[in-house]
């Protein structure tokens, strides 16, 4: 009879059944490439945003701490010894809201701000080093600004406070 619809087919074959795995398979893998991307994007900008943050809480606490002292301010030795501040300065006496905790990835961070000098005497930008989620049975940090950095030229910064070595 024609026009009549073969029911005697009850499924689909292997090969259909393969193409439609292989076809959510790419789906799956592409989303799933976009989705990781942009999370680590967005970790990558938040770093920056953090790290800003620092080098402008630094500027502000060394022009009320040292170079412009208000009231009873007392600068900090790594400051007098080697124009660094600690990260832990800033975020110490929060009632004097420099800076909140800085985290990665719910790793709290340890830091470093360090101030040079221009020829002039003048000083510039500062210069922000952060260290997060110490990973010690690879020796590596999670995130870091520089990992080459010699932590051994700021003592006072206690970057084994957050489980560091300090050799690190």
């Amino acid at each position: 009879m024609k026009g009549m619809i073969n029911l005697n087919r009850k499924g689909f074959t292997l090969i259909e059944l393969l193409a439609v795995i292989a076809i959510l398979g790419l789906i799956v893998t592409t989303v799933s490439i976009a989705v990781t991307k942009v999370y680590n994007d967005n970790v990558n900008k938040t770093m920056i945003v953090q790290n800003n943050k620092v080098m402008e809480a630094a500027s502000i606490y060394l022009n009320d701490k040292c170079l412009l002292p208000l009231d009873g301010a007392v600068c900090p030795d790594s400051y007098n010894e080697g124009q660094y501040i600690c990260l832990e300065d800033l975020t110490e006496n929060v009632k004097e809201n420099y800076l909140t905790e800085v985290t990665y990835k719910n790793d709290v961070c340890s830091g470093i701000v360090v101030f040079e000098e221009n020829s002039e005497g003048e000083k510039v930008e500062p210069v922000s080093y952060l260290f997060c989620g110490y990973d010690s049975s690879k020796n590596t940090f999670s995130y870091a600004t520089n990992p080459l950095l010699d932590l051994s030229k700021y003592p006072r910064c206690n970057v084994k406070k957050n489980g560091y070595p300090s050799g690190v």
